[in-house]
């Protein structure tokens, strides 16, 4: 349950995403907000959706500690827009055939990931950007160890990755992952959501 310690990351607008591309249900207008840290490891995150036309207050980015006024870490505004893209779950060339017989007979590992590489630029109409936001799909795990344990196993699925660089360009490059059920993203029931960093 997030204290009003963190900062707002990220607001995403409902209605601007484009339609029947997200693998994940999300509220068709409104906003949602994201509120976590983006050092290691989050002490308590939130998102919340905030319905379209809702009456908001801007409330000053601070927060009482032991009867201080504590200042919330302030990011600069930026504005990113949704590019349709494809992601693959971890490790996909071990669960087909025709990849495990190439790998068998001894196939250089490194054509199936300039193969990926191709498939994932040519979906986002040329190179894929390094540093961004992303909504669904699957998460890129390139700091979890060991690699073929991702975030998003077993009935978890992939709510939002950032790059900590998208968010501040001083920043680390730190990954904050945001998971949950389908049913529970369906059903907006973000407070059950889990966070990884």
């Amino acid at each position: 349950m997030a204290e009003g310690r963190e900062p707002l990351l990220l607001t995403v607008n409902c209605a601007a995403l484009p339609p029947d591309v997200l693998d994940i249900e999300l509220p068709a207008d409104g906003h949602l907000l994201f509120f976590t840290d983006l050092e290691y490891p989050p002490e308590s995150s939130m998102v919340l959706h905030v319905s379209a036309g809702a009456q908001t207050t801007e409330q000053a980015a601070t927060y009482e500690l032991d009867g201080e006024t504590i200042p919330v870490r302030f990011y600069e505004p930026h504005t990113l827009y949704p590019v349709v893209g494809l992601t693959l779950e971890n490790n996909w060339h071990c669960a087909a055939p025709e990849t495990l017989t190439f790998l068998d007979g001894d196939g250089d590992p490194n054509v199936l990931g300039d193969f990926e590489d191709a498939v994932l630029d040519m979906a986002f109409g040329g190179t894929r950007p390094a540093v961004r936001v992303q909504i669904g799909g699957f998460c890129d795990p390139w700091d979890m160890v060991p690699w073929d344990i991702a975030p998003d196993a077993g009935d978890l699925v992939l709510f939002a990755q950032m790059h900590a660089q998208a968010i501040d360009y001083e920043e680390d490059p730190t990954l904050s992952l945001i998971v949950g059920t389908r049913k529970d993203i369906a059903a907006r029931r973000y407070a059950n959501l889990q966070y990884e960093q």
